[in-house]
């Protein structure tokens, strides 16, 4: 004599198995039903979706009596209630197994469940590059209710979400001497904390780290590097004896003359001094006259 067992990572609880009567064939199954108690026949009808949709997302397998019990009970207990037709595949069903978005477009579970399996790939990518939640309804481009991503999605896609959830918690707990930062791999949504103090920053999702742009010795390192620059561009100009307008950046070269200048190109006048050029001590009086430039030359 069958009797369906209670199998490792089963959907179902103890109490429903135990509730159904023991059955041989198809036929003794629908005789059965007859005495299947009124809550046993609501519970079984909230969770036949659930198990046919963890046994096409590669759930636990099940024996085909076990379905058939699932779907007969299912049937029985919805029959009284009100049939609506879904939005997109046009099956009549319950009312009450349509799943509506927050913008008023409702559909059958198999139906956000398909959509959202199709989409799946193309919506972790939309959350990756964006690093914010950005999935829209199937209907209208309102936003898509979190809840029902995380009850239809693949795993992948609950997972991405999950991981986005955590990214928000930790930018609303930054703490007042830091500032959060993004994480530097494309493939990741976290972010870290960067201060003052810290030499490194690392994500609290990946753990990745890379250097702070905040710490003293990123600051005294970005200073040297600038007064480095500094100095090789002067010794550069040194060794020509050329400099550049501080107006446009122009390369002039003096031999001799007043230290009060007028560039050629800009026609703006600027100081000539012993280690670089200075808009500040300008007597107009004593540079060169201002010269328009006209197509073919200058007057």
């Amino acid at each position: 004599m069958w009797r369906p067992a209670r199998r490792a990572g089963h959907p179902l609880p103890a109490a429903m198995l135990a509730g159904l009567p023991r059955v041989r064939s198809a036929e003794a199954a629908l005789a059965s039903l007859s005495v299947l108690p009124p809550l046993l026949l609501l519970l079984a009808a909230r969770g036949a979706w659930l198990l046919l949709l963890s046994l096409l997302d590669g759930g636990p397998r099940t024996s085909r009596w076990e379905v058939v019990l699932l779907q007969l009970a299912a049937a029985r207990a919805l029959a009284g209630l009100p049939v609506e037709e879904c939005a997109i595949c046009s099956e009549r069903t319950a009312a009450l197994l349509l799943r509506e978005n927050g913008c008023g477009h409702r559909c059958c579970a198999r139906c956000w469940w398909s959509w959202l399996r199709v989409n799946a790939s193309t919506m972790e990518r939309s959350v990756r590059s964006t690093r914010r939640y950005t999935l829209h309804c199937w209907g209208c481009t309102s936003r898509l209710d979190r809840r029902l991503v995380l009850h239809y999605a693949p795993r992948s896609l609950v997972c991405t979400l999950q991981r986005l959830a955590h990214r928000e918690e930790l930018i609303r707990r930054t703490p007042a001497n830091a500032r959060w930062v993004d994480c530097q791999s494309a493939e990741c949504v976290g972010v870290g904390y960067e201060d003052s103090h810290s030499a490194t920053v690392m994500c609290f999702q990946c753990e990745l780290q890379w250097p702070s742009r905040r710490g003293w010795p990123q600051r005294t390192q970005r200073w040297l590097a600038e007064v480095a620059a500094t100095l090789q561009a002067a010794l550069l100009r040194a060794s020509d004896g050329s400099r550049p307008c501080p107006h446009c950046g122009m390369r002039i070269k003096k031999v001799g003359g007043c230290p009060m200048m007028r560039c050629t190109i800009c026609q703006n006048s600027f100081r000539w001094g012993p280690w670089w050029n200075s808009v500040h001590g300008v007597i107009e009086e004593h540079a060169p006259t201002r010269r328009e430039r006209r197509s073919g030359g200058w007057l």
